[in-house]
């Protein structure tokens, strides 16, 4: 689809920028990544749903437009003056290599429109079929969920006792090593919440340099 030119290395801007926008990844209300558009959202979002279905790729939901089930999400209008804003932010936070933009009919309750929604780009390419029966959240993802909890357990186990001087064959080096291996599995964690709250076609020194801390959003 033809659109305005968004950010260098980000998704080009949808054709029709006075479309409202359906949103059923990271940027739904109540998801880490909501922040990066709610400066611009007029009024509350609106519970809405769309016919297709839902692929995972890299942890990314991705969008099927189809007759073979719903996905539910939020239709969202942004304020007068601010759409070219609202949307060069989400073209800059969802990565080019997943998404493209498409029209497609939303439907809240008992009416429709017309929408702006990122579907997935080769979405059956080194994905799997979302099968569950709840609505995606990120809030789910298994290294801010099940990693976390590891790193938490691995630290009560391994890390709780200081480490006494000793000649180096005489040093705890095992537990030392299992020490560094949960540290950088913490890194891990706090990588993929940086990726989800600020954008997963960062790098990671571009989420600290860009990151604002009073406004949990990314500096344009």
């Amino acid at each position: 689809m033809s659109g305005c030119t968004g950010a260098a290395s980000g998704l080009p801007l949808p054709s029709l920028l006075n479309q409202a926008y359906f949103a059923y990844g990271l940027l739904k209300p109540g998801e880490l990544a909501y922040g990066q558009i709610e400066p611009f959202v007029d009024g509350a979002p609106v519970p809405a749903h769309v016919e297709g279905q839902l692929y995972v790729r890299d942890g990314l939901p991705l969008l099927v437009l189809s007759d073979r089930g719903i996905v539910s999400g939020h239709l969202m209008r942004f304020r007068v003056g601010t759409s070219t804003d609202a949307y060069k932010a989400i073209s800059i936070f969802e990565p080019k290599k997943h998404y493209r933009w498409k029209a497609a009919t939303i439907r809240t309750k008992g009416e429709e429109e017309t929408a702006n929604v990122l579907v997935g780009r080769e979405p059956k390419k080194g994905s799997i079929v979302f099968d569950e029966d709840e609505e995606w959240t990120g809030r789910r993802d298994p290294v801010l969920t099940v990693g976390l909890e590891t790193v938490c357990e691995l630290t009560q186990e391994w890390g709780t006792k200081e480490f006494s001087p000793a000649p180096s064959n005489d040093f705890d080096w095992p537990r030392f090593f299992r020490v560094q291996m949960t540290y950088l599995l913490l890194w891990t964690v706090t990588e993929r919440f940086a990726a989800l709250a600020y954008g997963p076609a960062l790098k990671p020194m571009e989420k600290i340099k860009n990151w604002d801390p009073t406004k949990r959003s990314l500096r344009r």
